[in-house]
């Protein structure tokens, strides 16, 4: 898969996402308007950068964005390693290829 397919886009209501082990390379703005998301599974994919609004979702309990082509993170300055989200409980972002922060 390349793509998030269509039905994604209407339940506003999911709490948790697999995607990993896909080619998907663009981060689809539709995915931060899912307010209950708790889990969020996008590893082993191509992305390249991860928005600066993943800190709106304010339920997110799990983020794994390993495995990833990911340089650099736009994030908002002074956030709790980087991402403002009190209830995260587990961030993993291992094995991509970090160069800096771009704090913003």
């Amino acid at each position: 898969m390349n793509e998030y397919p269509e039905i994604l886009g209407q339940d506003q209501l999911l709490t948790h996402i697999h995607a990993s082990h896909n080619k998907l390379g663009s981060f689809p703005a539709h995915l931060l308007s899912y307010r209950m998301l708790e889990v969020l599974d996008l590893s082993n994919n191509q992305y390249l950068e991860l928005p600066k609004d993943l800190q709106d979702l304010k339920f997110l309990r799990v983020l794994n964005v390993a495995h990833n082509y990911v340089e650099k993170l736009k994030l908002p300055r002074g956030t709790i390693t980087h991402l403002n989200m009190s209830g995260l409980f587990s961030y993993s972002c291992q094995f991509n290829l970090f160069r800096d922060t771009q704090q913003e």
